[in-house]
């Protein structure tokens, strides 16, 4: 089962191109064991140019995602009857149709 789960692997690799190639082979070197690669080194001060740009693209989405809340959002505010309803409306369920159950009497039958 191994040798045959290796050889489609194999097959599929085989119409990667020559990058997810290498990647490929990376990620099947480090799932059978190997060290995973070290990550590249960068820069400082462009490290904390790309902090920047991210900081402003999330502010940006947050505006637009903002903006658009407020306009889905109703101003209409509940009257008290319509709150009152709604209030009655959460304790009619199917359970209410059959009532408590009261104090019965239970006896102790053997069989």
């Amino acid at each position: 089962m191994k040798r045959a789960r290796f050889e489609v692997y194999k097959f599929a690799q085989s119409c990667l191109g020559a990058s997810e190639k290498h990647q490929s082979n990376v990620e099947l070197a480090v799932k059978l064991g190997a060290r995973p690669p070290k990550k590249k080194s960068v820069n400082y001060k462009e490290l904390i140019k790309i902090n920047k740009s991210t900081l402003e693209e999330n502010k940006k989405q947050d505006i637009i995602v903002r903006m658009g809340k407020q306009f889905t959002t109703k101003g209409k505010k509940e009257t008290k009857k319509q709150s009152l309803k709604r209030k009655k409306r959460v304790g009619d369920g199917i359970l209410n149709v059959y009532g408590k159950v009261g104090n019965f009497l239970f006896l102790d039958v053997n069989y």
